[in-house]
C-alpha cells in the first residue's frame, strides 16, 4: 500500500474547487458556522447523501476533471508498468495493459465516466429516498464537527467530533472524539517486524479475527483505565466494556 500510495501522491488532478465548494455550501446552508480559529458543520446521513449527490452533479459537467482524471490515470499505469515487480500481489501486467488501452480510447473511457457517476447518482438518490420513506428528521442522528485553525493558520490543527447517540427509555450519552494534528505526524513509519503478510491473510480469514479480538481487548485495557468512560457505559448499556467488546464481536463476524 505504501508502494501504492508513493504513485497516487504524484496525481494532479485538476478541478474547479470553487464549483464543489459552493455546491457543499449550497446543501448545507446554515449548518456551517463558523467563529475565531474555528468552523463548525452539523452533519447527519441525509445531508451527506445530499452533498455527494450535488458533487456527482457538477462532475457530471467536469470536462476538466475528465479529462485530468484519465490523463493521471495513464501516467500512473504507465509508472506502475516499468515498476511491475513491486505489484506482482496485487495486479498483473496483462490486466493493466487491458485497462490502459481501455482509458487511452477518449470515447470508451467518457462512456466509462459518466456510467459510474449516473449509476452513483442513481444510487444516492435511492438512499435518499429511502430516508425520507422510513425516517423523520427527528430520527436521523447528528453530529457536529469542529475544525481548529488557530489565529493566524490556514492549516487544520485539530478535530473535534460530537455526536448524541440515543438509548433506551429516552436516555443519551454525549460522545465527543477530539483530536490534534501534529505537523510531525507520519503514517508512512510502519513497524515491518509486527506487519502481518497478506497473502497469510487472505489464505486464512480466521486471521481476521484474531485482529479484531487484538484490537478489541486493547481498546477495553484503555476504556478500564478512565473510571468516568467506564461508568457511563456500564449506565448507558447495562454491560461492562468486557461484554461490550464481545458483543461487537458477534454483530460484526457472527
Amino acid at each position: 500500500m505504501q508502494v501504492l500510495l508513493k504513485y497516487i501522491r504524484q496525481a494532479n488532478i485538476k478541478y474547479d474547487k470553487k464549483k464543489y465548494a459552493k455546491a457543499i455550501a449550497h446543501v448545507l446552508d446554515d449548518e456551517i458556522r463558523g467563529s475565531l480559529g474555528k468552523v463548525t458543520v452539523t452533519l447527519d446521513s441525509k445531508s451527506l447523501m445530499e452533498i455527494f449527490a450535488e458533487v456527482f452533479d457538477v462532475m457530471a459537467d467536469d470536462e476538466v476533471l475528465m479529462k485530468s482524471f484519465r490523463e493521471n490515470a495513464r501516467d500512473l499505469i504507465n509508472r506502475i508498468l516499468k515498476d511491475k515487480h513491486e505489484f506482482e500481489v496485487l495486479f498483473s501486467e496483462d490486466d493493466l495493459e487491458e485497462l490502459l488501452d481501455y482509458i487511452e480510447d477518449e470515447d470508451d473511457f467518457e462512456t466509462a465516466w459518466m456510467y459510474v457517476i449516473r449509476e452513483a447518482s442513481y444510487g444516492i438518490g435511492y438512499i435518499l429516498d429511502e430516508l425520507d420513506y422510513y425516517m423523520s428528521l427527528d430520527e436521523i442522528p447528528e453530529f457536529d464537527i469542529t475544525f481548529s485553525f488557530g489565529m493566524f493558520s490556514k492549516n487544520i490543527k485539530g478535530i473535534k467530533v460530537s455526536m448524541k447517540v440515543e438509548g433506551y427509555d429516552d436516555e443519551s450519552i454525549t460522545v465527543n472524539i477530539d483530536s490534534r494534528i501534529s505537523n510531525k505526524a507520519s503514517f508512512t513509519k510502519i513497524n515491518s517486524k509486527s506487519a502481518i503478510d497478506i497473502e497469510e491473510l487472505e489464505e486464512d480469514p480466521y486471521e481476521f479475527l484474531d485482529i479484531a479480538e487484538e484490537i478489541l481487548e486493547n481498546l477495553v485495557g484503555n476504556i478500564e483505565k478512565n473510571k468516568k468512560l467506564t461508568n457511563a457505559i456500564e449506565d448507558f448499556t447495562g454491560m461492562d466494556a468486557d461484554e461490550l467488546a464481545d458483543l461487537i464481536m458477534d454483530e460484526l463476524f457472527w
